[in-house]
């Protein structure tokens, strides 16, 4: 049995391509390892501890196929702002954080929503991480 896998191109409309209608998109930023300080206890938070950060984004729609950093949102950017957030600063609770790394996301005006998961690498022996998990959307005008 024979199947034909060959691609054919999209059909052109008006001049533009089927897919140039973004229905939409989502950037994502995969096991990010920072250390931070963090705990709840000033002994525990003497010494960074291994974090895993990943962002999940989903970011307005726009029409495809421009070429241009302009045109999408620069995750090197969101990365320096995690980076910087997760460095420079100390908290006791991985939820405060993830509140925080998820508003630096949303401030973004492509940005729509976002879901962080902070994991600790090293707290429990048995486990590859520990740790929590939110959602935020930014609020609709109007």
């Amino acid at each position: 049995m024979s199947r034909d896998t060959t691609c054919t191109p999209p059909r052109q409309r008006g001049g533009a391509s089927e897919l140039t209608e973004a229905s939409g998109q989502r950037i994502f930023i995969r096991d990010l390892q920072l250390p931070c300080r963090i705990g709840l206890t000033k002994a525990e938070r003497r010494n960074r501890q291994r974090l895993a950060i990943n962002l999940d984004m989903e970011v307005e729609p726009r029409r495809v196929g421009k070429d241009r950093i302009s045109e999408v949102v620069d995750y090197t950017d969101i990365v320096a702002e995690v980076r910087r957030i997760s460095l420079e600063s100390e908290f006791r609770l991985l939820e405060s954080l993830a509140e925080r790394l998820a508003e630096a996301c949303v401030v973004h005006r492509r940005i729509i929503a976002v879901r962080v998961r902070i994991e600790k690498l090293d707290l429990v022996s048995e486990a590859a991480g520990v740790g929590i998990e939110i959602e935020r959307r930014r609020p609709a005008k109007g």
